[in-house]
């Protein structure tokens, strides 16, 4: 998953974005919404749900069993939710695909929005096991794939009960993860259909979560989303450091082509908040005893941050 690409952003379009973009999250809070608290154990069970339901794999019954879940949590907490259903080749056995990218909207009537996303699906391979013959088992995709999802449950509910005086869409991105070890334009096919369908929708600036729950995870500068999104890198993580999440660290981390990328193209800025340095990644060890409440917890305050300074702004 991890592959330069080529930013075809004009620079004009990207340093618009990014000038709106960092205005939105830069200024000093002076009217915290204190209400808002993450649960981080309540997250973990999200997690636990998904893992449960078994792999995320596109048309098996684990993946129905999430979309039903997922689905229910957020028709219960968002002011609207919407099914975005599209058709895609699978790159790894050249099957047709049926996808949905599931887009929890927030505070419909804003026009001014941002956007938070994570990936539901599963990889189908364990291509990273050491032993050949594990090598064609399903990814549980605890870590990959179910811990982001579960921070933004977590963030519906807590919007439910506390809604934001921003536009927040919450999209749980569907393909991220069904593409080709070595080829990572077969990756994020989710967000990138997305973005191809809705033109016109251009949010302040997108968040991506992925690999956010492992125990003792740190993250790195994401380089992609550096190189195309630098100026909302640093307030992201100035603000991270206001608020004593440690989980963040200073250092430039390996790119990856996740579903940050199909933003970034578009001109929309676009980060991507991962730890790219789990062993489990790719394996069937990639289980809920190897994530933990507190990471989840770490990110979701950084969420719920980051909704917080928006409203300082863009809401006024």
């Amino acid at each position: 998953m991890p592959a330069p690409f080529p930013l075809r952003v004009s620079v004009a379009a990207r340093a618009a974005g990014l000038a709106a973009a960092v205005g939105v999250i830069a200024g000093e809070s002076a009217c915290a919404d204190r209400e808002r608290t993450f649960d981080g154990e309540r997250a973990f069970r999200h997690l636990e749900a998904q893992v449960a339901a078994g792999p995320r794999i596109p048309g098996t019954e684990g993946y129905e069993r999430t979309a039903a879940y997922v689905r229910r949590h957020l028709e219960s907490t968002a002011d609207r939710l919407s099914l975005h259903r599209f058709r895609e080749i699978s790159p790894l056995d050249s099957t047709s695909l049926t996808l949905t990218n599931f887009v929890a909207v927030f505070t419909e009537e804003s026009s001014s929005r941002i956007l938070f996303g994570a990936h539901w699906d599963t990889r189908p391979i364990a291509e990273r096991e050491e032993e050949e013959s594990r090598r064609s088992l399903p990814v549980p995709g605890a870590n990959d794939g179910a811990s982001g999802v579960a921070v933004l449950l977590e963030i519906a509910a807590i919007l439910a009960e506390r809604p934001p005086r921003v536009g927040v869409d919450l999209v749980l991105f569907d393909g991220e993860d069904q593409g080709v070890e070595g080829q990572p334009e077969t990756y994020a096919l989710g967000s990138a259909a997305f973005v191809r369908d809705h033109p016109d929708y251009r949010p302040t600036f997108v968040v991506i979560l992925d690999m956010v729950g492992r125990k003792g995870a740190r993250f790195p500068r994401e380089a992609h989303s550096v190189l195309g999104a630098a100026p909302l890198v640093e307030t992201v993580w100035r603000l991270g450091r206001e608020r004593g999440i440690g989980v963040l660290v200073d250092s430039l981390g390996a790119p990856v082509y996740d579903d940050h990328v199909p933003f970034l193209r578009a001109g929309i800025p676009a980060i991507d908040v991962i730890d790219f340095a789990d062993p489990d990644w790719h394996t069937t060890r990639d289980l809920p005893d190897n994530c933990s409440p507190e990471t989840l917890e770490e990110i979701g305050r950084l969420v719920l941050a980051l909704i917080e300074r928006a409203e300082e702004t863009l809401s006024s």
